[in-house]
This record gives C-alpha cells, structure tokens and sequence, in this order.
C-alpha cells in the first residue's frame, strides 16, 4: 500500500471507490458499552469481546461491510501498547468477516469531560448518556495541550496507515458541534483543530483516504452571507470548509429526509471525489432505511446508519434531556434486540438487498 503525505487527486481518490465494494455499514459500538472509552479500556474489553463477536456476526449476516468506529485519545493516552493489541484484536475480529472499518479519532459530541476508567451508568431515558467527546473540551480549548494529540495522530497512523483491514481514517466527527454541551465558545478552537489534524495526519503519512464531514448548515458548498453568521457560525462554515477542501474522499451526515440527503450530494458531487454519508437513518425525523438507503444506491453513495444493537448507548431514545425511560413505539437510531431480533425486518432485508447490488454493481 503507497503511503502518502499529500492530498489524493480526484482522479485516484474515484480509483479507490471503485476498485471495492460500494462502503455499506454502521456506526458501531457494541450493546455492552456506554462509550468508546468502555469499548477499548483493559478492564472492560475482554468482557466485550464475546458481544463484539457476536454483533459482528450479525452485522456481516446482514451484509454490512464496513463500520464506522470512534477511537479516543484517552484510550492511547492512558495505555498506549494495550490499546494498540486491543484494536489489532478487534480488526482481525472485523477482516474474519470481511467488514473493514472506518476509524474515527476526534468527536465534538456529548460529554465534555470524559474520565478514563468506570463509566457511568446509563442514565435512564437518555439518548447516548455516556458518549466522551475526544479531546475534552478542557484540551480542545487550550492547544498548550495539543502535542500530545499530534502524538496520538501520529502513533496511530504509523502503525496502522498501511494496514489492509482499514478502509480509511474519519479524523473530526462533527467539529464545532456544541448542540449536546451548551458550549458555543470551544467552536472556534474546534475548526482550527480540523486544520492541525489534518496537518498532522497528511505528515504522519497513510496509504488509506481521510476525511472530515460536513454535517450541519451552513453548508460548505451553498452560498451564504457570512457578514450574517455569529462567531459560531462562522467558525462552523471554516471547519466544513476546510473539511471539503482536503478530505480525500468527501463524507456528510444527514438526518433529514430525501430532499435534504438529494441536495447534499449534488452539491458535493460537484468537486469530483466519492461521497460517503457517514450518519444517516433517525426514524423520527423522517430519515429512514426505506425512504433514503435507496437514494444513496442509486447516486453511489457509501452508507453507514447510526447505531446497531441496542445497548447501553440506548440511543434508541431521541435527543434531548431524558424522557421516558420505556422502550419508544418506534425506535430513534439502532437496528437489532440484544438478542439479535430486528427492530423492523423490512429493514434487514433492504440492507441485504443492498449489499447484493453493491457486490454486483
């Protein structure tokens, strides 16, 4: 595999797509874990790994071929040689099932403080009560402290840029996002850090494409005053900017409905480079599997719906404070019981369906 320091050409970057299996997959984290943190820590990932084989199996039996991962710089931190054997373990797991992941290194979602060790039970009722953003935003907001995430950066992709188990790197999920903290202020401090990660990442040198996602308005691509955009805003549009000028191939979350996901890859389109929608499939807001798996078939895009099995993460709950802690009539994200019964059969059957066309394309 060529390791490589600059940015693909379009060109190569549409090689890539083409040469594999259109990416049809989740964002996973297996029903015994609150976090990523919990997923990967020594004293909980043996206990996990019987789980963790078992949702693969499912996942594989479904035809998903990829996975959307979050790692977490606390997990390096804290015990690096460890984390390292624990994620050889869990890719070796996924290329037993011919799934290769896609391995995400920051997130600007949720909790802002996260603590290596015990995790915190689920709060009941609570839409992901334990997800850790990565860095802390203590971390984020002071790049005194950032050396050591170029470290991080920099280890990871030295031992893993050229490992064939890996389909590529997502190294910001959703920079500037401020939604679930009420912090507006860590924005800016957020898209400059899109920009050093980027640095770090093309310097380190990897043989699989990068990307950062476009996920909220405005859009990167869509005309915008910007003497109309407040501080975050604007810090918002620099990281989605930045993120579509250097990723190698191009990825969007999207939780509306077809209209939303239609506009967002015409626009992306437009600068020649694969799209992968990288979150998408919220029942309650419209985004289902019936109603947009199809569209990203149909315009050739990679498609990885949140959640898998129902856990910890109960992210089957909507966003927002904690409600109800009954199971929901109809589910917000997640696909499959604890027992590996579906939420909704139709929906199995569409992801295999899928998967056929994508080995047949």
């Amino acid at each position: 595999m060529q390791v490589r320091h600059s940015r693909w050409t379009a060109e190569d970057a549409r090689a890539w797509f083409a040469a594999r299996p259109r990416p049809l997959g989740c964002n996973f984290l297996p029903s015994t874990a609150v976090n990523q943190l919990e997923m990967f820590q020594p004293d909980d990932y043996d206990r996990h790994r019987p789980v963790l084989v078992r949702e693969l199996d499912w996942a594989a039996g479904a035809g998903l071929n990829s996975l959307r991962v979050f790692l977490h710089d606390l997990l390096w931190e804290t015990d690096a040689d460890g984390f390292f054997k624990r994620l050889d373990d869990f890719l070796d797991l996924c290329a037993a099932r011919n799934i290769q992941p896609m391995l995400v290194f920051f997130d600007a979602c949720h909790r802002p403080e996260p603590q290596p060790g015990p995790q915190p039970p689920p709060t009941p009722g609570l839409h992901n009560p334990g997800w850790a953003q990565s860095p802390a935003v203590s971390t984020l907001t002071n790049p005194t402290q950032w050396g050591r995430l170029e470290r991080y950066v920099t280890d990871v992709l030295r031992r893993h840029g050229t490992d064939p188990r890996i389909l590529c790197w997502d190294l910001y999920n959703e920079p500037c996002n401020g939604g679930f903290d009420g912090n507006s202020t860590k924005a800016t401090a957020s898209a400059r850090l899109v920009t050093e990660v980027f640095a770090w990442a093309r310097a380190a040198g990897a043989a699989q494409p990068l990307t950062v996602c476009a996920w909220n308005a405005p859009r990167p691509l869509a005309p915008v005053n910007e003497d109309m955009l407040d501080a975050h805003g604007r810090a918002l549009l620099a990281a989605q900017r930045t993120a579509v000028e250097h990723s190698d191939v191009l990825s969007f979350h999207d939780y509306g409905g077809p209209d939303s996901v239609r506009t967002w890859v015409t626009e992306l389109s437009t600068l020649g480079r694969p799209v992968l929608c990288t979150e998408y499939m919220a029942r309650t807001t419209g985004s289902r599997f019936d109603n947009i798996l199809p569209i990203l078939n149909e315009l050739n895009v990679g498609a990885y719906h949140w959640g898998w099995v129902a856990g910890k993460s109960q992210t089957w709950f909507p966003w927002g404070p904690a409600g109800d802690p009954a199971e929901p009539a109809l589910w917000f994200h997640d696909v499959l019981r604890p027992d590996g019964s579906p939420f909704n059969a139709a929906e199995i059957e569409l992801l295999r369906a899928s998967a056929q066309l994508r080995r047949t394309a």
